[in-house]
C-alpha cells in the first residue's frame, strides 16, 4: 500500500529523515537509501509518496519513497562528480600549465595539491562525524582551507561524499571563497603581484628545511 506524506524534518549530512503521512500517524523514519535515486534528492518540506515496512526492531520506516510530483534530479549524483572532476582536472591542468610557463612556482601549484587533499580528508573525517553523531568539523574551518586553495577538494568532497553539497548558505560561501581565491591567484599571475607569490615561494622552500632541521 502506498502512502502520502511531507517530509517533516531532514539531516542531510546523515541522510535520514521523518515523514509526516497525510491526515495523522507518527512520524516515519526515512533513510536516503529508500529514496530513489531517480528523482532529486529529499529535503525537508517535500511531498512525498511511500510504502511502509519495518526495522529489525519492528519500527515503522518508509521503503521506496519519491517525490509526489515525480519531478526527476537534473543533476545526478554521477553528474556532479564528472563536472567536478571535470573542474578539478581542468583547474590543476591549468597549474601545470602556468608552472611550466614559469609564471608559477612549481611551489604553489604544490600547496595548492597539499591544501585539496587536506580538505577532502577533512570533508571525509566530517561526513563520518555526521554519520556517527560526533563531534564536527566547524565550517569555517573548510571555509578557510578553500580560501586558502583548498576548494578543488572540497568540490571532490561535496559531490562523491554528498556532504554539504545541499546547504544553501554553505554552498553560497563556498563559491565566494572559490572567486576570492582565483581573484587572489589572477593577481598573482600579474606583474605587481609577481613579487608577492615569489615571496610565498620562498616562505615555502624554507618549510623543507626547517622540518629536515628538526629531525
Amino acid at each position: 500500500m502506498e502512502y502520502k506524506g511531507n517530509i517533516a524534518s531532514w539531516d542531510d549530512d546523515r541522510g535520514y529523515g521523518f515523514i509526516q503521512p497525510d491526515g495523522s500517524g507518527s512520524r516515519v523514519f526515512l533513510h536516503v537509501s529508500a529514496f530513489d535515486r531517480r528523482f532529486c534528492r529529499p529535503e525537508q518540506g517535500m511531498a512525498v509518496r511511500f510504502s511502509l515496512g519495518r526495522d529489525d526492531r519492528g519500527r515503522p520506516r518508509a521503503k521506496s519513497a519519491r517525490p509526489a510530483n515525480g519531478k526527476r534530479s537534473l543533476n545526478r549524483p554521477g553528474r556532479q562528480r564528472r563536472r567536478a572532476l571535470l573542474l578539478v582536472g581542468v583547474f590543476f591542468a591549468g597549474l601545470i600549465g602556468l608552472s611550466v610557463g614559469g609564471w608559477l612556482p612549481w611551489s604553489m601549484t604544490g600547496l595548492y595539491l597539499t591544501l585539496s587533499l587536506l580538505t577532502l580528508l577533512l570533508y571525509i573525517k566530517d561526513k563520518r562525524a555526521a554519520v556517527r553523531g560526533r563531534w564536527r568539523t566547524p565550517e569555517q574551518t573548510l571555509h578557510l582551507l578553500s580560501l586558502l586553495g583548498g576548494w578543488p577538494g572540497a568540490a571532490l568532497g561535496q559531490s562523491y561524499l554528498r556532504h554539504k553539497s545541499s546547504k544553501g548558505s554553505f554552498r553560497v560561501v563556498y563559491w565566494l571563497t572559490v572567486c576570492l581565491n582565483l581573484v587572489l591567484l589572477g593577481y598573482g599571475l600579474t606583474a605587481e603581484g609577481q613579487y608577492w607569490l615569489h615571496q610565498v615561494d620562498s616562505l615555502l622552500m624554507t618549510i623543507p628545511d626547517s622540518i629536515a632541521g628538526k629531525l
